[in-house]
């Protein structure tokens, strides 16, 4: 064997080396977000049979360290019950919502919330009972941490 086809041979070797190692490269990535493109939306519906109104804080962009939340931009409102609205998650891919009711005395409010329609969250809590006074959602796409 002469070295040109030694070459030749060991070039293509490579290659498909290469090729093998970029598909199961892809096919692990498919793997791991079990084939799913990115989330796109985040619905939120809040809900009281005591009360007519709930505070509602949104947003986007946030950090966590530990468990604190960072609002770097955040929506916040006084919603009428029952509340229902859809927010885009662009490209951070991110949501956070907070809910409390905006009443004294022992009011229960209802949030759920899903993500590309799938039910990520749902629960209900009677305020006043104990010392946590709203409901919080946490979701990150493809990031280390609770969801």
């Amino acid at each position: 064997m002469d070295g040109n086809r030694i070459a030749a041979r060991s070039r293509r070797s490579w290659r498909g080396l290469g090729v093998v190692l970029t598909a199961t490269c892809l096919a692990g990535c498919d793997a791991i977000t079990g084939g799913r493109s990115a989330p796109e939306e985040a619905r939120v519906r809040l809900e009281s049979v005591e009360v007519s109104q709930a505070r509602a804080v949104t947003s986007t962009v946030f950090t966590i360290q530990g468990a604190e939340v960072e609002l770097l931009t955040a929506d916040s409102q006084t919603v009428a019950l029952p509340f229902e609205d859809v927010f885009e998650l662009g490209s951070t891919q991110r949501f956070y919502v907070l809910a409390r009711a905006d009443s004294a005395g022992m009011p229960s409010l209802r949030m759920r919330v899903w993500i590309d329609g799938k039910a990520w969250y749902d629960e209900a809590r009677v305020f006043g009972v104990d010392s946590i006074q709203s409901l919080e959602f946490i979701y990150r796409y493809s990031e280390p941490g609770p969801h």
